[in-house]
């Protein structure tokens, strides 16, 4: 419970006696205590986003387009790229 900014010299190598010792967020021995928290709430957001809207596919002006061919990427790509067209997602409230 010290200020102790010699603990990452050569000779003390207290950020060494573990990996990521002294990251304070995210990773190491004190990871942010919300980090479970703000996944949970991503998860939340997303599911209740996917489950009140209905989505299809349109161009850019909005009309409806029904995908020919696969939609799918190639899996054994070893780099992302974009797509070869443009991709529009329409979506609206669903009715219950």
């Amino acid at each position: 419970m010290k200020w102790n900014p010699s603990r990452y010299f050569e000779e003390n190598a207290e950020d060494k006696k573990a990996p990521h010792a002294y990251m304070g967020w995210g990773s190491g021995r004190h990871p942010c205590l919300g980090m479970k928290f703000a996944k949970l709430e991503m998860a939340l957001i997303t599911a209740y986003w996917v489950a009140m809207f209905d989505f299809e596919f349109s161009d850019k002006d909005g009309n409806r387009i029904v995908p020919a061919g696969p939609l799918m990427m190639d899996r054994n790509l070893h780099s992302a790229k974009k797509p070869e067209k443009n991709m529009y997602l329409r979506y609206k409230l669903r009715d219950d």
